[in-house]
């Protein structure tokens, strides 16, 4: 009976030891991530200053390409479709 008690014991105990070490390393991960994550976010901001600083300015020859192509693919407007009624023998038949 004393063996199974002592033997309770040492499981708690080391249940609660491996819940402190899981907990401790949840900490240390959290803190390794919060770490990245601002490493990150300095490496982004330097990136998008450096291309901010290269970028040319927009040529006006490009928009004005860029307008025309567009006005150019909208077309005409188109007709509106023709509805064709049947004959009795069931051929389609052109409005008179």
């Amino acid at each position: 009976m004393e063996q199974v008690i002592l033997l309770e014991m040492v499981i708690i105990g080391l249940l609660s030891a491996l819940l402190y070490g899981l907990n401790y390393m949840r900490g240390e991960i959290l803190d390794i991530i919060d770490e990245l994550d601002g490493n990150l976010a300095k490496a982004l901001q330097g990136t998008i200053a450096e291309v901010a600083q290269n970028l040319e300015p927009p040529n006006p020859l490009h928009g004005l390409i860029g307008q025309w192509l567009q006005m150019n693919a909208e077309g005409p407007i188109p007709k509106a479709v023709e509805i064709l009624e049947r004959d009795s023998a069931g051929q389609f038949k052109p409005k008179v």
